[in-house]
Parts: structure tokens; C-alpha cells; sequence
């Protein structure tokens, strides 16, 4: 495999001094650190030599660039001019000058980084742009080397310092976290670099953490209260015994005190069901799950995830119904969820509540959960509207609601509508086939003679 090597060159004023640079037991004498990364790394086919004007002036004097190139030979090199240090904008266009560099590379191809030589400040803006190259165009900075010419002795080490690249990939994941609440980007980084965690039962396993991250990663990023709250509960517990995590990672020991608030945050109180939460059907609904649920649904929508939060909205309504109805071991189940439903749709024909509240939030979700493929425009709502929607649900927790919420004066049980004649055994047979809470019968006075006997039956 070829590598590409990226350094810096200056302009000392006596050019530079030969020395002996060790790279494990190998060894390179050079003037120059770049000749003797290329030949210690190996494959080393392609360089890239960033240059100031002045470099380029002096180009020609004894120990300075067109000696390196000499001995680089017959590598490929290419000299990136950039602006003097101290030049208005400079940074900014030395900057741009790599990136244009790096997009002429083939795609993932593998980059070894000098640092060694040049002004100071190159380094930095070498990280800069190598950290955005990654993103772009999918290079990987396999080496970031700096040959100590300061250490003592008579060989030099070539200093790998390509673990501080974590820390954007670090960085970038805890800014997922805060400001997207996407565990994505972090459980990916802290399975690539192996970060440990402690068990229970004392081991240090190296994807603990990180499967518990994704177990909650997708219900977090789909809404689904139960999945997360079973996930969160398991990891938030787990999280606890995570101090083994301090022997394996730096940043992620900083970064755990996050992690445990996330699940911390997912995970629903104790008092907020009976039953068991490390299975779906162990699950009771309470007042305070309710309530954690819906904490939870407006934290989400806080993040961008709209069109999910209000599936969850509407479904909140739906349990806050069972909730009432005083069905709550069973709330999970699809005939008492849609019994429920069946009478907030009623309460809506009616004007009663939450009938027009569920209304509202359906004409917001429907569109949104077909994809939006109808001829009108769908309206996305912004996180504030539906902040006020969990408000409006939220007026709707207290228990002195429960009697009007259960809604059974409006729409439970079954009508049976039937015309009433000389016959009175089709009238029986009907009563015991459907037994209805509810009847109208249709009949004349002479029928409506023999009726109570059908009824003493």
C-alpha cells in the first residue's frame, strides 16, 4: 500500500543539521526529518511539501529545499505554496491550499503527517485541514510524526502523536450528543477505539458500553418510549459499575459523566411503573411513566425529531385514556388501545376532550408519516408548536381528569339496533349472539305486547 506524506519546510539560516532519527529499531541519518520519515515509514510514494515565498527564494542554498527534493528522489513531490505566517488571512488560505491538494489525492488514500519543521503555527492548521480532508474525501491519517531533534542522544525518536486525532472524532460525538441527542456518533468511536467497561460481576469488557449505547441509540432516534426507557434503565444501572472505563480511555473517563446523565434522563423514575423494566410486557403504566413519557417526547421534538414525537404524542393521548379507564396492566395491549382510541374519536365528533386535541396533533402527523406524498404542501411544525402541544397534553395528567378522560358515557359498549315483529325468538337469538349494553328496537304496539317476555328470558 502507498502512503503520501504531508510536511512543512522552512528557511534556517544555515540549513539544516544531519542527524540520526530511530523509528523502533530502524534507523535514517538525514538533513531532513521528511527524508527520514519516508524512508523509516516505507511506501512512502507521493509527498507534499507545504512552502512559504521565502522557502521558495532560498530554495537553492545548501541544506534547504531543493537538497530535501534531491533526496526524496524518486518519490513524486509537489511544493504547496502558502502565504507567510504573518500574512492578513493567511490561515485561512493555507487552509485552502491543502484541502485543494488533498481532493486531487484518490480517494481513502492513506496520509502520513510531519510536523517537524516550518513555522510553529503550520502544525495546527496541518491538523485542521487533515481532520476535514478525512471527512470530505475519506483519507486516513494512519501517522501524525514529529522528529524530536531536542531529545538527548545522539538518535532522535520519531513521536507519533496520531491518537490526538480521536480527539476530534471525540469532540464531534459529544457535540452529536448535546446538541442532537444522537448516541450514534459516540457508540461508533468508543467501539472503534476499544473503551472498556466494567460488569457487574467485575470484568472489563470492551463492548459493554458500547452496545448499550446503540440499544438505546435507535428507540432515542425513532421515539418509541418503552424500547428506550427498557434500554436506558438497563444502562443507567450498568453505568454505575463503569469505573474500570478510567484505565482504558482518557477522554472517554471525561466524557462518562455525560453518558451516564443521557441514560440517566431516558431512563424513567422508580416510581413510574410496577412492573419490570428490563422486558416490553413487564411494563405497568402509571402516572408518573405517563408523565416521564411525555417529558421524554418534547425533549425529542427539542432535537429536530418531529414527525417521531407526535406519532408518540398521539399514542400519549391514547394511553392517557387507558390510564383513566384504570387499564393500565394491560395498556400495551392492541384491543384495549383501540377501544380507547375508538372513544377519543367519538369525544372529537362531540366537541369533548381530548377528542380536538387529538384531532390536532393527527392533521400534523398523518402527512409527515406518509412521507408527504399528497399535492399539498405538508407542514412541518417547528419544535415550539409542539412544545405547546405536550403543554396541552400535559393539563391533561391530573388524576381528578380520570372520570371525564375514561369517556365511557361516549361510545363504549354496543348498540344493537333491530326491528321487533311477531317473531320474538329472532329478537332472543340476536340479544344472545351480540349482548349488547345498549338496545333500540323498532316495533309496533301489538309487538311491543310480547317484548317483556323475550327480556325475562
Amino acid at each position: 500500500m502507498t502512503r503520501t506524506l504531508i510536511c512543512s519546510f522552512g528557511a534556517p539560516r544555515s540549513g539544516y543539521r544531519e542527524m540520526t532519527y530511530t523509528e523502533g529499531s530502524a534507523t535514517c541519518t538525514s538533513r531532513f526529518v521528511p527524508v527520514a520519515i519516508a524512508q523509516l515509514v516505507g511506501d512512502v510514494e507521493r509527498v507534499l511539501i507545504v512552502v512559504t515565498p521565502t522557502v521558495l527564494r532560498r530554495r537553492a542554498e545548501p541544506g534547504l529545499l531543493d537538497d530535501m527534493i534531491a533526496e526524496l528522489a524518486p518519490r513524486t513531490t509537489s511544493e504547496l505554496s502558502v502565504p507567510e505566517p504573518d500574512a492578513p488571512d493567511s490561515a485561512a488560505e493555507t487552509v485552502g491550499v491543502l484541502l485543494d491538494a488533498l481532493a486531487a489525492l484518490p480517494r481513502e488514500t492513506e496520509l502520513v503527517l510531519d510536523l517537524s519543521l516550518a513555522f510553529r503555527s503550520l502544525p495546527f492548521l496541518f491538523f485542521a485541514a487533515v481532520a476535514c480532508a478525512r471527512e470530505l474525501y475519506d483519507h486516513r491519517i494512519t501517522r501524525v510524526l514529529y522528529g524530536a531533534a531536542e531529545a538527548e542522544g545522539d538518535a532522535k525518536p520519531l513521536v507519533d502523536v496520531a491518537p490526538a486525532l480521536e480527539l476530534h472524532d471525540w469532540f464531534f460525538a459529544l457535540r452529536a450528543l448535546r446538541n442532537d441527542a444522537d448516541l450514534a456518533p459516540l457508540e461508533r468511536i468508543v467501539r472503534t477505539t476499544n473503551v472498556r467497561a466494567r460488569t457487574p460481576d467485575g470484568q472489563l469488557k470492551a463492548t459493554v458500553l458500547a452496545d448499550d449505547l446503540r440499544k438505546l441509540a435507535g428507540p432515542m432516534q425513532e421515539v418509541l418510549p418503552v424500547e428506550e426507557a427498557i434500554a436506558a434503565r438497563t444502562a443507567s444501572a450498568r453505568a454505575v459499575t463503569m469505573d474500570g472505563i478510567a484505565a482504558t480511555h482518557v477522554v472517554a473517563t471525561r466524557l462518562l459523566p455525560e453518558v451516564r446523565e443521557v441514560f440517566a434522563l431516558a431512563a424513567p423514575p422508580s416510581a413510574a411503573g410496577e412492573g419490570a423494566f428490563d422486558r416490553k410486557d413487564g411494563t405497568v403504566l402509571t402516572r408518573a411513566w405517563l408523565e416521564h413519557q411525555l417529558g421524554r417526547i418534547e425533549f425529542h421534538s427539542s432535537h429536530g425529531r418531529v414527525g417521531a414525537a407526535l406519532r408518540a404524542l398521539g399514542e400519549w393521548l391514547v394511553s392517557r385514556v387507558v390510564l383513566a379507564r384504570g387499564e393500565g396492566a394491560e395498556w400495551l395491549a392492541g384491543d384495549v388501545r383501540k377501544r380507547a382510541h375508538a372513544a377519543i374519536v367519538a369525544a372529537g365528533i362531540r366537541g369533548l376532550r381530548p377528542g380536538p386535541l387529538a384531532a390536532e396533533i393527527a392533521n400534523l402527523r398523518n402527512p409527515l408519516s406518509h412521507a408527504g406524498l399528497r399535492p399539498q404542501n405538508v407542514y412541518v411544525p417547528p419544535c415550539e408548536h409542539v412544545r405547546d402541544l405536550v403543554n396541552r397534553c400535559a393539563d391533561l395528567l391530573p388524576a381528578q381528569l380520570d372520570e371525564a378522560l375514561a369517556l365511557r358515557a361516549h361510545g363504549d359498549g354496543t348498540l344493537l339496533v333491530s326491528g321487533f315483529g311477531l317473531s320474538p325468538g329472532v329478537l332472543y337469538s340476536a340479544l344472545m349472539a351480540v349482548r349488547p349494553s345498549h338496545v333500540l328496537l323498532i316495533c309496533s304496539r301489538e309487538s311491543r305486547q310480547s317484548l317483556d317476555a323475550v327480556l325475562s328470558r
